[in-house]
């Protein structure tokens, strides 16, 4: 067990494009479609007679990370879920 000051901490807030094999969640943001077998030129794979529809969610990816080994991944489907709490521990960290 220990603490990680506020200044040792390197956050990350970004958007990232996430295949939801699985049901959609209510919050989501649906941005596209892909196959579940994709062809070179992007589009179905006919040679699969059940290849159905996959869509492509917008979701939120949060990172934590320190030089000393700590590295926290957090993935939701809420896009901007995690601004609020970004800002926050930015906020928090010591100025330069």
């Amino acid at each position: 067990m220990g603490a990680i000051g506020y200044g040792e901490l390197r956050v990350e807030n970004a958007t990232t494009r996430f295949v939801e094999h699985e049901a959609v969640p209510a919050d989501a943001k649906v941005v596209g479609h892909t196959w579940q077998y994709v062809n070179k030129g992007s589009g179905p794979d006919r040679r699969f007679k059940n290849n159905r529809q996959i869509p492509v969610c917008l979701y939120n990816e949060f990172n934590l990370s320190t030089m000393s080994g700590l590295d926290v991944r957090f993935l939701g489907s809420r896009h901007g879920g995690f601004d609020g709490l970004a800002a926050a521990l930015k906020e928090a960290q010591p100025q330069a």
